[in-house]
């Protein structure tokens, strides 16, 4: 389920991505960062692994495909893997983004098997009136990427917040696209081939 630090009727503070991971990168150990609290907040208990990478200009390119776009426009990004009792649980990325002309940013989390787990706005510079419903972010969880979640196709906007849901759709698509180009880096689970060879002797 999604969860909202903005509502419609009241912001809150208002952070960018950027000063988020500053913050988080000065390890200040009196007072946990906004990411700390978020991951937290997913992987309750869980040892979280922040994974960094740099991606290859081919890898960027995969990525921006799978996101609808020409390519990926950073070259390093940053995944927190979640395990438990080493088993992983699931992985974690924070996505900022422009909605209109102002900025938001989301922690969405992406299941072992490729799937979408969980999206958090963790930052919200627009207008509250244009924060999308609980229910368009529900709907998210569970979808892969391709038509799944691409409006007016295999997902449901919400009146009045559009073009909120088109920019959570498409930074839903770029996650899932980090994911399955980073792979097992990133905790993602090796696909098994469709047709495993024979055992020898056979």
């Amino acid at each position: 389920m999604h969860s909202k630090t903005f509502s419609r009727k009241a912001c809150a503070a208002v952070f960018v991505l950027g000063w988020l991971l500053s913050f988080a990168a000065m390890g200040d150990d009196k007072k946990p960062s906004a990411i700390d609290e978020a991951l937290e907040g997913a992987f309750p208990g869980a040892e979280i692994e922040r994974v960094t990478c740099v991606l290859t200009p081919k890898q960027r390119e995969r990525v921006g495909k799978l996101g609808g776009q020409s390519d990926y426009p950073r070259k390093t990004t940053f995944a927190y893997v979640a395990k438990k009792d080493g088993v992983v649980l699931g992985t974690a990325f924070f996505d900022s983004h422009k909605v209109r002309t102002k900025r938001e940013t989301l922690m969405l989390v992406v299941a072992p098997d490729g799937s979408l787990q969980s999206s958090v706005t963790i930052a919200f510079q627009e207008p509250p009136e244009y924060v999308a419903q609980d229910s368009f972010y529900a709907s998210l969880k569970g979808r892969r990427q391709g038509k799944e979640l691409q409006l007016g196709r295999g997902l449901d906007g919400t009146t009045g917040a559009t073009l909120t849901c088109r920019a959570v759709a498409e930074a839903a698509r770029r996650v899932l696209g980090l994911h399955e180009v980073l792979g097992e880096k990133v905790g993602r689970k090796p696909e098994k081939p469709e047709n495993p060879p024979e055992e020898a002797g056979r």
